[in-house]
């Protein structure tokens, strides 16, 4: 199959699958840049903290309504792994790439390329976020599947994610804007970590 029309399936089940999904709860989204970095000092197995019930809500809080990430209803979400999704996508909005660098692996697949250590791709996230700032989309939902189920429904990955060891691989995307980004988590030395990124 031709890799472009893999790819547009790879993100048009993507985003179907995000349609009848709600957005990122607003704690999630909320949480500033200096709180996301000591949340990943502070739980590098990628745990999120839970707020009280009756903490208060900021301003940002009230443009985001509630909702939860979810897979197939056959495939339970590791709250961890959870976490880590949904940290590494609020860091990605919010252009914080060393919160993606301690998130990471390596090496690390940034759009089918590879980075070799966090320095390098500290550089990469750091040029790609002054060219683009994603806090300005709409954050429309997140989806996690299990790899090898994404595979059975809709094909192999997008060219760029060729070569992966997918075993045991978990493929999260998230809708900004009406557009599918799509990170690649694997439990690593007891801790999910992400080892690609693409759009």
């Amino acid at each position: 199959m031709e890799p472009r029309r893999q790819k547009k399936l790879w993100l048009t089940a993507a985003l179907l699958s995000l349609s009848y999904s709600t957005s990122l709860a607003a704690d999630d989204v909320s949480q500033g840049t200096e709180e996301a970095l000591e949340q990943v000092d502070r739980e590098p197995d990628g745990l999120t903290r839970e707020e009280p019930a009756d903490s208060p809500k900021t301003e940002a809080d009230s443009t985001v309504s509630e909702a939860k990430p979810h897979a197939d209803p056959l495939e339970p979400i590791d709250t961890a792994l959870r976490s880590t999704a949904l940290l590494f996508f609020q860091a990605l909005i919010a252009g914080v790439p060393e919160a993606i660098v301690e998130l990471a692996d390596y090496p690390f697949n940034l759009d089918g390329k590879t980075v070799e250590d966090r320095a390098d791709l500290a550089n990469k996230l750091q040029v790609a976020f002054r060219s683009s700032d994603l806090s300005r989309l709409p954050f429309f939902g997140m989806r996690v599947f299990p790899a090898e189920r994404m595979i059975e429904r809709h094909g192999p990955p997008p060219r760029r994610l060729e070569g992966l060891d997918l075993a045991d691989a978990w493929v999260a995307i998230a809708n900004l804007g009406g557009h599918a980004y799509i990170g690649i988590f694997q439990k690593r030395d007891g801790a999910w970590r992400v080892i690609a990124y693409t759009e």
